[in-house]
C-alpha cells in the first residue's frame, strides 16, 4: 500500500453536501470561506433525485495543512453540512 504525502501549496477541490431543509447553510459556508481569506466562488451543484440534499462546489488553493484543516472542520460544523467529500 501507497503512502501519499500531500504537497504544498496544494488545490482541494470540495463537494459539500448539504440539507435541502437549511438553506442558511449555503450562507454559512460563504461565511467561513471568507473568514478564512477564501475569495472565490461557491459553485451550485445537483440536487438529489429525492429533493432532499444540495450540493455545493469549490476549489481551494492551501499553502499548509493547519489551514486545510483548520477550514475542513468549520465548513464540517456548519448546521445542515452532511457530508464533505
Amino acid at each position: 500500500m501507497m503512502n501519499h504525502e500531500l504537497k504544498f501549496p496544494v488545490t482541494w477541490h470540495y463537494k459539500i453536501i448539504t440539507g435541502k431543509s437549511v438553506p442558511a447553510a449555503k450562507d454559512e459556508i460563504e461565511k467561513v470561506l471568507a473568514g478564512n481569506g477564501i475569495t472565490d466562488k461557491l459553485e451550485a451543484g445537483n440536487e438529489s433525485s429525492a429533493g432532499k440534499y444540495l450540493t455545493y462546489k469549490i476549489s481551494v488553493t492551501f499553502h499548509d495543512r493547519e489551514t486545510m484543516q483548520r477550514v475542513s472542520n468549520e465548513l464540517s460544523a456548519v448546521q445542515g453540512v452532511k457530508f464533505l467529500i
